[in-house]
């Protein structure tokens, strides 16, 4: 039974994994294609916050943020009471790579390559020049950190799995000292003979 458990948990952390991925970049493409389609990007005047941002980024975030903590939101208990670190962690990296996302669904949904001077650029020429677009450099830095993030997330799992097969080991061993010897079935004890 115990084995049993760790191995469901740990099939149930790679699908919260997957599961948690594929909700960030959904939920970035969507915004991606709404914001290319209905929100007018190219000739906002008004609403700038300070340098490139305007105040629908404020709702790009608490939305992408909202949707990448949804597992998080789930797993409430499991936070407070059980200390998962990584449903937290694993949440983050969900935000940016979601943010990521949105950028670039932006540019397929308009069909339009990514130029020098694009506002995704922040700095112009800040990117690698691949010939029919520019790939921001930040891309690179936004990828680095949700690989780092998801990486620190499967060792927190791993370690807290780990912790878990030490104590069933403990318990089984405590169980098996009171007097049951391999072979011996629930209703044997040292020195009881079967009944038949």
């Amino acid at each position: 039974m115990t084995m049993l458990k760790t191995i469901s948990d740990k099939v149930q952390y790679n699908i919260e994994l997957i599961s948690q991925i594929l909700i960030a970049c959904c939920a970035g493409w969507i915004y991606g294609i709404i914001e290319s389609q209905w929100i007018p990007t190219n000739n906002l005047s008004g609403g700038k916050i300070f340098g490139f941002w305007y105040y629908y980024h404020i709702w790009m975030m608490s939305l992408l943020a909202v949707s990448s903590f949804s597992l998080a939101l789930s797993h409430i208990e499991w936070i407070l009471i059980h200390r998962k670190k990584y449903i937290l962690i694993t949440c983050v990296a969900g935000v940016f790579l979601s943010a990521m996302v949105e950028d670039i669904s932006w540019y397929v949904t308009n069909w339009e390559p990514i130029l020098r001077g694009d506002w995704t650029m922040m700095v112009p020429g800040l990117g690698l020049d691949i010939g029919f677009t520019w790939i921001p450099l930040w891309y690179f830095g936004v990828l680095s950190i949700v690989i780092f993030l998801y990486w620190l997330s499967n060792k927190y799992a791993n370690k807290g799995y780990s912790k878990y097969i030490e104590r069933q080991m403990k318990d089984f061993k405590t169980y098996e000292g009171i007097g049951f010897k391999k072979g011996q079935t629930n209703g044997q004890t040292n020195g009881q003979k079967m009944r038949t």
